[in-house]
């Protein structure tokens, strides 16, 4: 309903534009309200095409925003159909409770509720089955959206790859990722020997017999000290 009040405001609106062009060619008269006339019809319609295109416009500006915070999540409304699922479900009575969730699902097509109650009631392999697992992965609700492709590619096998919502596309394609097998570890070939290091020939550790003989004999300041220490009676 309110898609055609959207194309009969919008028309008539362009109707009173067109007419009011035509009209103010021809008027030359001082004194002629019929552009005031029009102006207020227009004022009008635009009035009621702001009512009428207000939420579709608002919509789709903040869907890419509040999106997930809304859309995915459950939204309780009180009718009597819904009560009537969840009094259905309470005592097991899956039959009914399908019944009701597909006359719900016709009735409320944007509402998550019917499609992902019924899902849980259909018959596995069932062609019930198919129609409320690809109506829930419409929504923006991860979890159910992925049980729902993973109920298709199972028992169906119809694959699904893409979501309208790119965080979800992203979780299908990681999920269905496969992990690749451990990498064998590479042999390294072994290092050479490290070369041996060159003696430096400034140094040296003992002497020759020819470099003792030519040296001086030193004595030290510590010699008496030294015979005191080794004999056995006391330093004085």
């Amino acid at each position: 309903m309110l898609i055609i009040l959207r194309i009969l405001i919008t028309g008539t609106l362009i109707y009173v534009f067109d007419q009011m062009r035509t009209q103010g060619l021809g008027t030359n008269i001082s004194g002629d309200l019929t552009q005031a006339f029009y102006m207020g019809i227009v004022l009008v319609l635009a009035i009621m095409m702001a009512a009428v295109w207000a939420p579709y416009l608002g919509e789709r500006i903040a869907d890419p925003i509040t999106g997930e915070f809304t859309s995915a999540s459950y939204s309780g409304y009180s009718r009597n159909l819904p009560r009537l699922i969840r009094w259905f479900e309470a005592r097991r009575w899956r039959r009914l409770t399908l019944i009701c969730c597909i006359f719900e699902g016709l009735d409320n097509p944007d509402f998550p509720m019917p499609f992902t109650t019924g899902l849980r009631h259909t018959i596995k392999g069932s062609w019930w089955e198919k129609v409320f697992a690809l109506e829930v992965f419409r929504f923006d609700n991860a979890q159910n959206c992925l049980e729902a492709a993973d109920i298709l590619k199972e028992r169906h096998n119809y694959i699904v790859e893409e979501h309208t919502r790119p965080s979800i596309s992203v979780a299908l394609k990681k999920r269905d990722r496969v992990a690749e097998p451990p990498r064998k570890p590479k042999t390294l070939p072994k290092a050479p020997p490290p070369p041996r290091p060159k003696r430096n020939q400034r140094i040296r550790l003992f002497l020759d017999d020819t470099v003792k003989s030519k040296a001086k004999p030193q004595q030290s300041s510590s010699a008496p000290f030294e015979k005191n220490l080794e004999s056995p009676s006391p330093v004085r």
